[in-house]
């Protein structure tokens, strides 16, 4: 047992080998069973990622093919609606002018090769039309022959009012069958006269043009899963579940790849089979398996070979973490080296979690002030904070109180404090040092029906009971968040009276100053041009407004708590227009009005902080008003870039960006994305005019692509949009 007891200690103080060679020869074993895991996994989801991208390179292909077919149908329908030959009323009524409109659908849809037939609708002629001939509506069913003994879209034709697409029909036409996708154009440029439709008749594999050889089947769906048209094998499907990648249908299991097609609320969805994605894996597999166990057998072999020298790197680790932390270790074995700079480690972690917790008490003390200072108008925005500041407001009546401690040396008045703030359920109670270790200022926020007395004698008794001797100044009470400023003047106003009051009692602000404060003496006007002058950067006559503000207030003898609240508006307001006007929060803090003897100091210190902070406005306020204006005027232009605004600034495009997320948090290109969606809304409700023709007014060349935009940014489609909001005119 002895000679056992000297080995371990022997092996724990001179040296790693041997301790290397034994866990080397267990751990290797597992990190390359690891390795191997990790290599086939990645090269297996690497090749089905490549399979899958080639399924969809296909998919795309057959999509975009679809898309040229219905962008080729709204052009016919669009040439048939504006052509002069078919909208004429009187051409309807004899059979010359009815010859003519068949002939100027035939010359209009020459070209229209993949269109199998068209019927024109106008409830202003008895008769309908295509390229051959002129029809009652009553015969359409005997021209063409559907399954169905009273198919839908029939009667949709004369009252259709957006593009509608049915499920496809097996029509019969001069005994010829085919599988059609009736399609319903109406005509939005309708006027009060006529109302106009066009039923398209297209062959399903025009539309779904699958190669022949193809292995996969290709759907048109609604919404809801529902099949539309299909093309290649599982003709018998009637509706499929859109979520997830893959689909299983009677046993045997697909792959799911959707689109969104040019046609609205329908998707294109191709079906590939399992196996042709996942078969050429198989032999994958194996050769990876025979790949990794020849490496795991070399890699094990060149390790034990060096195995003597593996210890090296744990023995640089020692010199590293001892360089690090500037202290040596005295063990002779790295890795009772390497468990001490661990407790070291987490000695600096624990003390990274203090100084978090510090620096969360320095963002609520931040919060709290600008709170006081009056930047906050609505409680729920202070309210966001409380993740960061645990300051929460759960009622809409405030107050504030300043708080004089006179024996504040003999107790920890801020653990005490915090206690009470904690526990105290009269309302939300928050305090907040100041630069005098006497003086504390806190926030209480109670409900209405509560009493303002009983709310401060509960928190004056909860301190005294915490035998901490108190004076304590109390402000009158308000709903308006963005007064709390004035709150704090009234408090520290009646705080100083402590030398009449008394110390040890509770100083409200209306026994002070009862019909003492003439609101009509305060330089309202003057405090407001001086704003003024600030919001249109002239500093001069701002500088000069300010010694005008501070005659005025000493011709009319103001008292001590108008001087004040005329001190701490001066600031805020300087504050709050450099804030308005630079986009950016201002980076001072302000200055408390109590450190200063004369108003002589406060007038010229103004001053100083007047220039400082206008000072700081930089060029990027001008910059980023001309880019806002140059986009205002032109984003209506044709294709407006990026690089016309850079060059119209002077500046690169990676600057704009940089100013527009800074400024604004968004990109110049959303921002005149932003302004074409907004025009477009706001044509939709209040002309007529088609959809193509106002996404042209923007500047835009390509309707699809800014149609799905704008469903994607307003949640419906620009024809939904008029539908549901409609559109006003005379």
């Amino acid at each position: 047992m002895r000679v056992l007891l000297n080995f371990k200690r022997q092996f724990k103080k001179r040296s790693l080998l041997t301790t290397t060679i034994i866990s080397y020869v267990s751990i290797v074993l597992v990190s390359l069973i690891i390795l191997t895991s990790v290599i086939m996994t990645f090269f297996i989801s690497e090749i089905k990622t490549q399979n899958i991208k080639v399924q969809n390179q296909v998919f795309s292909s057959i999509a975009m093919k679809s898309g040229e077919l219905v962008n080729e149908m709204n052009k016919v329908s669009m040439m048939i609606y504006f052509n002069s030959n078919v909208s004429r009323t009187k051409s309807f009524s004899d059979p010359i002018g009815r010859s003519q409109i068949i002939q100027s659908i035939s010359e209009l849809t020459l070209n229209a090769t993949a269109l199998q037939d068209l019927v024109l609708y106008t409830n202003v002629s008895p008769y309908l039309y295509n390229r051959e001939s002129t029809f009652t509506f009553d015969t359409l069913k005997s021209i063409y022959q559907f399954q169905q003994p009273n198919p839908v879209f029939l009667d949709y034709l004369k009252k259709a009012d957006t593009l509608k697409v049915f499920p496809a029909e097996t029509v019969i036409k001069q005994g010829m069958e085919s599988r059609m996708i009736p399609i319903v154009f109406p005509d939005t440029n309708k006027d009060a006269s006529q109302n106009r439709s066009i039923l398209f008749l297209v062959k399903e594999e025009n539309l779904l043009n699958v190669p022949s050889d193809a292995h996969y089947a290709f759907l048109l769906v609604d919404a809801h899963g529902n099949v539309v048209a299909r093309s290649g094998a599982h003709g018998d499907i009637d509706k499929i579940n859109l979520n997830g990648e893959k689909v299983s249908i009677k046993g045997n299991g697909y792959y799911l790849f959707k689109q969104k097609s040019g046609l609205p609320d329908l998707s294109y969805v191709m079906l590939v089979p399992n196996k042709i994605i996942d078969a050429p894996l198989v032999d994958l597999i194996i050769i990876v398996i025979i790949s990794v166990v020849v490496v795991l057998l070399l890699s094990l072999a060149i390790i034990m070979l060096s195995i003597k020298y593996n210890y090296k790197p744990v023995r640089a680790l020692k010199n590293l973490v001892e360089e690090t932390l500037g202290k040596p270790f005295e063990t002779q074995n790295e890795i009772d080296a390497i468990t001490e700079s661990l407790h070291e480690m987490a000695s600096s972690i624990r003390g990274f979690v203090d100084f978090n917790t510090t620096h969360k008490s320095t963002f609520r003390d931040v919060l709290l002030s600008s709170a006081i200072q009056g930047f906050y108008s609505d409680i729920n925005e202070v309210n966001s904070f409380h993740k960061y500041s645990n300051i929460y407001f759960r009622f809409d009546t405030f107050l504030v109180l300043s708080l004089f401690i006179q024996d504040y040396t003999k107790h920890d008045v801020h653990k005490v404090l915090n206690k009470i703030e904690g526990s105290f359920e009269g309302g939300d109670l928050y305090f907040k040092s100041s630069d005098n270790p006497q003086i504390y200022y806190a926030v209480l926020c109670i409900d209405s029906k509560t009493k303002k007395q009983e709310a401060v004698e509960s928190v004056f008794n909860s301190i005294k009971n915490s035998n901490i001797s108190v004076t304590m100044g109390v402000s009158s009470t308000t709903q308006d968040l963005s007064q709390l400023w004035c709150l704090y003047m009234e408090a520290v106003t009646a705080l100083d009276y402590r030398l009449v009051k008394g110390l040890g009692s509770v100083i409200d602000f209306s026994e002070v100053n009862a019909g003492s404060v003439n609101w009509g003496e305060y330089p309202s006007a003057q405090i407001e041009t001086f704003a003024t002058y600030l919001e249109h950067g002239d500093i001069d006559k701002a500088i000069e407004m300010i010694d005008e503000i501070f005659k005025y207030t000493q011709k009319h003898s103001s008292s001590l708590f108008i001087a004040r609240c005329l001190c701490f508006d001066i600031i805020i307001t300087i504050m709050k227009r450099v804030q308005d006007i630079t986009y950016k929060p201002t980076s001072s803090q302000g200055f408390n009005i109590m450190n200063f003897e004369t108003v002589e100091d406060l007038i010229e210190e103004a001053k100083k902080f007047c220039i400082n902070e206008c000072q700081a406005v930089d060029n990027d306020n001008y910059l980023l008003q001309e880019a806002i204006n140059y986009i205002k005027e032109n984003y209506c232009a044709s294709e407006l870039y990026i690089k016309d605004v850079a060059d119209k600034l002077g500046i690169s495009q990676t600057a704009l960006y940089n100013l527009f997320k800074e400024n604004l948090a968004i990109t110049p290109l959303q921002y005149i994305n932003n302004l074409q969606i907004e025009k477009v809304k706001e044509l939709l409700v209040s002309t007529d005019l088609p959809i193509t023709t106002i996404v042209q007014k923007i500047g835009r060349l390509d309707t699809s692509n800014f149609i799905r935009k704008f469903k994607n940014h307003v949640g419906m489609t620009p024809g939904e949009y008029r539908k549901y909001y409609g559109y006003n005119i005379r």
